[in-house]
Parts: structure tokens; C-alpha cells; sequence
């Protein structure tokens, strides 16, 4: 089994050149500068729930993306990340 290279979470397979953590997040941020745009006010950014699992590293890989690309622009209380602990219970965590 080692002949092969280890599978990546589904949040970081590559669609049309990014990850699909990346492209929900700008289609969100899209969606909130619309808002803005025919709304006016203020500008809203909504909070972003991440759940991940410590699974073949994808806890690790996810959190890293994330901070690779310097929290989409949301700051690091934009987001709600949550570890799935194979239970009915989850751990909140970074």
C-alpha cells in the first residue's frame, strides 16, 4: 500500500484550480459584498463552521490551508472550527 500516495480530504481536492474549502469561501464572500451592495450598511461577514477530523491528517491539512491563505480575509474569529471525534461528541479546537 505504500506504492500509492495518501488521499486528501474532499475540502482540498482541486475544482477549476482551487480547493473547494477556497471556492465556497469566495463564493460566500461574493454573496455577502452583494448583500452589501444593493443593501448598503455595513458590511456583514458571516461566521464559517469547519468541522474536521483527525483522519489522515486532515485536521492539519485543512487548518494549514486556512492559514496559508491568511483566514480568506475573515481574521481567524471568522471561523468556528470544530473537531469530529468519531463519537457523538465533538471537541472544539485550534
Amino acid at each position: 500500500m505504500d506504492d500509492y500516495p495518501q488521499s486528501l480530504p474532499a475540502a482540498l481536492l482541486r475544482y477549476n484550480g482551487r480547493t473547494l474549502v477556497e471556492g465556497l469561501l469566495r463564493d460566500l464572500t461574493a454573496r455577502e459584498w452583494l448583500y452589501y451592495k444593493v443593501h448598503g450598511g455595513e458590511r456583514h461577514v458571516t461566521p464559517v463552521a469547519v468541522m474536521t477530523s483527525a483522519a489522515k491528517g486532515n485536521h492539519r491539512r485543512i487548518e494549514q490551508l486556512i492559514r496559508d491563505n491568511d483566514w480568506f480575509g475573515r481574521g481567524e474569529t471568522g471561523f468556528r472550527r470544530v473537531l469530529y471525534t468519531g463519537s457523538h461528541t465533538t471537541a472544539f479546537a485550534w
